[in-house]
């Protein structure tokens, strides 16, 4: 018999319903951070398929509303019409990897539609009791920055991340949905919001370094590294204009990144004692011996 839990994603909420009894209590121990009783606007089914194995041609098919995919060793389908999905997965220990597929893709087209937020790939953490987002293609080093960040910023999640755009700026929401590859020590699901402060381009350099970006370039980078939903014309256009929206209220900066640690010592005395010192002009770069 089929069990449901309901999830609250920086305001989308989704009722969760789960076919296999023994997966249940292993997910709802994950997202218990995420749980929520306020009535859902979306309903997922997590099932069963053991016939299902890793393909090496993945496809996603869209049709109006609907998009049907096979990636990996899960297939599914989500229609964005009726707020409606579905996902199969071939065994417990990929459950979670597989529903979180339909959610991530949910918020991913439904934010910057219906609640003038993006769902961003990035590490985003809490420092000085304000948000700063740092984003960048994969390989680039979030994992590491995260790593580094102990002692110095709470990580809200190290895989993706929402932003809101209000009229009191915009606000840095965690997930739940850390990298797959993330280490289980470093991983701590804690659902919290904070004002964001900036959001950092990373790029990898031999010396740290600190440019701020124009709007343009801003929106630009963003794009290059988001998994932005180019099928659907609605979804493209509606996160380009919460994109320029955000860079518009919250300074983006290329950081260049050094492979050697002192990134938060090195951010540390660009910033001062808050935040707020973050200048546009900032334009330097500080050379490690």
């Amino acid at each position: 018999m089929s069990k449901t839990f309901a999830l609250d994603l920086a305001g989308v909420t989704v009722a969760v319903e789960v076919s296999e009894p023994g997966w249940y209590t292993d997910l709802v121990r994950r997202y218990a951070a995420f749980l929520t009783t306020r009535p859902t606007s979306w309903s997922a089914r997590l099932d069963w398929d053991p016939t299902l194995t890793v393909t090496d041609w993945p496809t996603v098919e869209h049709t109006g509303d609907v998009t049907q995919f096979r990636v990996l060793a899960y297939r599914g389908r989500i229609d964005l019409a009726q707020r409606r999905a579905v996902v199969y997965a071939p065994a417990a220990d990929r459950a979670a990897s597989a529903i979180e597929r339909v959610l991530v893709y949910i918020l991913m087209q439904v934010l910057p539609r219906e609640h003038n937020g993006l769902l961003l790939h990035g590490v985003g953490v809490v420092w000085r009791d304000e948000g700063h987002l740092f984003f960048g293609p994969s390989g680039i080093g979030k994992t590491t920055l995260a790593r580094r960040a102990r002692g110095h910023a709470q990580v809200l999640c190290d895989e993706n991340v929402v932003v809101l755009v209000g009229a009191q700026g915009p606000v840095l929401y965690s997930t739940p949905f850390w990298g797959h590859s993330t280490p289980s020590d470093l991983i701590e699901r804690v659902n919290r919001q904070v004002p964001l402060r900036a959001l950092y381009a990373l790029e990898q350099t031999r010396d740290f370094s600190l440019q701020r970006l124009s709007p343009g370039p801003a929106v630009v980078a963003l794009a290059l590294t988001e998994k932005v939903a180019a099928e659907r014309t609605s979804s493209a256009a509606a996160w380009l204009a919460v994109a320029d929206r955000l860079v518009q209220q919250a300074p983006t900066y290329r950081l260049g990144v050094s492979l050697q640690p002192g990134l938060w010592e090195y951010l540390h005395t660009q910033v001062g004692h808050t935040a707020a010192v973050l200048d546009a002009s900032l334009t330097h770069a500080v050379s490690r011996p």
